[in-house]
């Protein structure tokens, strides 16, 4: 299924009935086949007939104002005239479907499921029947809507291609791991790596709680590439109070969702375990829940798909989830649940940049590079805009601005005349400057 997202000139409309000719509009033409506008009695242009795509202009219905459509659209025109049947098929065979759904299955179909840790948890070559299994996202349609109704692929491959083909759409298609391109070079210097996402009841990890962890593990080469994806796994977890409506919105849970529900912790353990990293797009935020909630997993190594590449510099604008994915030319639906974002980041980490490797390739480079943790100790109030704009956060734990540097001199270089000149009042002589790797950052 895609989305198509741009402005057009051409108005298309395809009809529902039979291929046989639709009656004219008066509006359109009158009895004597004349433009209704200026009288010309030339035939008017024939601006529908069932089954068949056609271009209408705003403007006037007469030949001689109105141009032909591009003949770039005539493709289109065509290829929408055979497709609407099959179109048709699928639309009312999902319309009639009379079974009542099960909306709590649907938002996390894993969480009755068993966990089988002696089969496909210890043996990661189990994993490679995952792209067959149908349930691999909580907001795919089911097998059961599509059996029968599917359009020919490569029939849509030509829509596709016609619509960009005019440079005013872009195509997005539904992201399901099983079509996003992926190596199936067999090697034997692999490792496994476990993506999370956590959705909360807020954002401090001291008081507020985790209602949802979603995780999944892939198997990866030494260049980066992925070549193999675990089936999903997600639980969800009562907080013990009800949600607040701002929460309840964003992730589409409800307090009924949630009641008797816990994640199963040795299971979440051993998965993450079984990983040599941990990625999350956010991981400063995600690091911190998931270790409070799950402390034997505490001490692994951890990588941020967010800010740990350079998305700018290849070519993408700003680094937000839904945005990386609807410019790498996907999209999910539904509410923003961590099952979703996890297969989202996933998709992103197998694109290849123009860099010459992948974007999982360039984020282990970054991530495994020791660094330096600095804190702004002593800082004044009043520099605290130009720590903000340095890239600098405010930890809470040390009550103080923190940054994760490569460069220490660099940075010492800055914050001695920006934060700790005599001039900006600070009340310590210099910074906490401390070695980090991806075992201690992000905490």
């Amino acid at each position: 299924m895609s989305h198509v997202v741009s402005p057009t000139r051409a108005r298309l409309a395809f009809s529902t009935d039979s291929d046989e000719r639709a009656p004219r509009s008066p509006s359109i033409a009158n009895e004597k086949g004349g433009c209704p506008q200026c009288g010309n009695s030339s035939p008017a242009p024939r601006y529908a007939t069932r089954g068949r795509a056609v271009a209408a202009d705003s403007t006037s219905a007469c030949s001689e104002s109105t141009p032909s459509p591009a003949p770039r659209l005539g493709a289109l025109f065509e290829i929408g005239h055979s497709v609407a049947p099959v179109i048709r098929r699928q639309v009312s065979a999902v319309l009639d479907r009379k079974e009542p759904r099960n909306p709590k299955a649907l938002h996390h179909p894993q969480q009755k499921r068993k966990h089988d840790m002696s089969s496909d948890d210890d043996d990661f070559d189990a994993l490679a029947r995952s792209a067959s299994q149908p349930d691999s996202s909580s907001f795919r349609t089911s097998a059961e809507d599509r059996a029968g109704t599917m359009i020919d692929q490569s029939v849509i491959a030509q829509m596709v291609a016609a619509i960009e083909a005019t440079g005013d759409f872009k195509v997005l298609r539904r992201l399901t791991l099983d079509d996003v391109p992926s190596s199936n070079t067999e090697s034997e210097d692999t490792s496994i790596a476990a993506v999370v996402d956590v959705e909360t009841t807020g954002t401090d990890p001291e008081r507020h709680k985790i209602i949802e962890l979603a995780l999944r593990r892939f198997r990866f080469d030494a260049n980066g590439v992925i070549v193999k994806v675990d089936r999903p796994h997600a639980w969800l977890q009562d907080p013990g109070a009800p949600l607040e409506k701002e929460i309840a919105t964003l992730t589409g849970l409800s307090d009924a969702d949630l009641a008797g529900e816990a994640i199963d912790e040795a299971a979440a353990t051993k998965l993450l375990k079984s990983a040599a990293v941990v990625i999350a797009h956010h991981a400063a935020f995600d690091r911190r829940f998931v270790e409070r909630r799950l402390p034997e997993a505490s001490g692994m190594a951890w990588a941020c798909s967010c800010h740990e590449i350079d998305w700018q510099a290849a070519g993408f604008a700003g680094n937000g989830l839904g945005w990386l994915l609807a410019q790498a030319g996907y999209f999910f639906n539904g509410s923003h649940r961590a099952g979703a974002d996890v297969d989202a980041v996933i998709a992103l980490l197998r694109l290849k940049l123009g860099r010459g490797g992948t974007a999982l390739r360039e984020l282990i480079a970054t991530a495994s590079t020791p660094g330096w943790s600095v804190r702004a100790v002593g800082a004044h109030f009043d520099v605290k805009d130009r720590l903000k704009s340095r890239g600098y956060q405010w930890h809470e734990p040390t009550r103080s601005w923190r940054r994760d540097v490569k460069d220490r001199e660099a940075e010492e270089a800055w914050l001695k005349a920006n934060v700790y000149a005599p001039a900006f009042r600070p009340r310590c002589a210099v910074p906490d400057i401390r070695p980090i790797t991806w075992k201690e950052r992000f905490l």
